[in-house]
């Protein structure tokens, strides 16, 4: 019996567990479809969506192949690393970069908030507030409080785009792959920490093309965020194709 007990502190010690023990997180990275947590919330929205809304829905959510979870929010996405997107679900008619819906629950008597987002009309992330880690798999003590925070059908007026970049799209380019671009009718607005902008060009929903328009800047400046950044648009110094050239831009070469 000592010589368990001595065997069981050491793997504490150096943090191994014993067999058939393990915490949410490590439950997490082993997991690659929806957890139930996530299950719990998207079905909780999609009961408050109009009917219109709940088909898109539906298909956005299962077209999702791929899940990343960092510690503040989740990324979902329609695509898997080294492969095309699979399937192409249809868009909320609302295309900017909004908050969809909120949702309040509690968890053994703490109380957490939800967060489910849209970019490009598409379900994207979800932001959980305090941290999801520990409560991926638990029960919530009653029923959840959820409301829209944006109708996803509304339809928005056409965007203005800068000149340069309407000039380019009159001669009809062919995106390069994994890229797609966004005319006055398509492009949607993505608010950042630097202001409001006008998302022109797309690559696989992480990299961007983009003009500021709130505070306004020159008709003619674009700017570049890119892949694996750091969330800080990048002000563009010379020829903004110089972007579409990059391999490091393109996760799919």
């Amino acid at each position: 019996m000592a010589a368990s007990l001595d065997i069981m502190r050491r793997r504490r010690s150096t943090g191994q567990r014993t067999a058939g023990r393990t915490t949410p997180k490590e439950r997490l990275s082993g997991l690659e479809g929806f957890s139930p947590l996530e299950q719990r919330l998207i079905a909780t929205v999609r009961e408050i969506l109009p009917g219109p809304a709940q088909t898109i829905f539906d298909g956005q959510i299962a077209t999702i192949k791929r899940i990343e979870r960092h510690p503040k929010e989740t990324r979902f996405y329609n695509w898997k690393r080294g492969k095309k997107p699979s399937g192409c679900p249809a868009k909320f008619p609302l295309k900017d970069d909004f908050s969809l819906a909120e949702v309040c629950f509690s968890v053994a008597g703490r109380n957490y908030k939800a967060t489910l987002n849209c970019v490009d009309g598409r379900f994207s992330y979800l932001v959980i507030r305090p941290s999801p880690a520990r409560i991926a798999f638990s029960d919530w003590d009653g029923a959840p409080c959820a409301r829209l925070l944006s109708d996803p059908l509304e339809t928005p007026g056409p965007q203005p785009i800068p000149d340069v970049w309407r000039e380019f799209l009159a001669g009809r380019p062919h995106p390069p792959r994994g890229w797609t671009f966004y005319d006055a009718e398509s492009a949607f607005r993505l608010p950042l920490d630097q202001g409001e902008f006008l998302v022109l060009a797309q690559c696989l929903g992480d990299a961007f093309l983009l003009h500021r328009i709130d505070p306004p800047t020159d008709e003619d400046e674009l700017f570049h965020l890119p892949w694996g950044g750091d969330g800080t648009p990048q002000l563009l110094e010379g020829d903004f194709l110089d972007i579409f050239r990059k391999d490091f831009m393109n996760p799919l070469e």
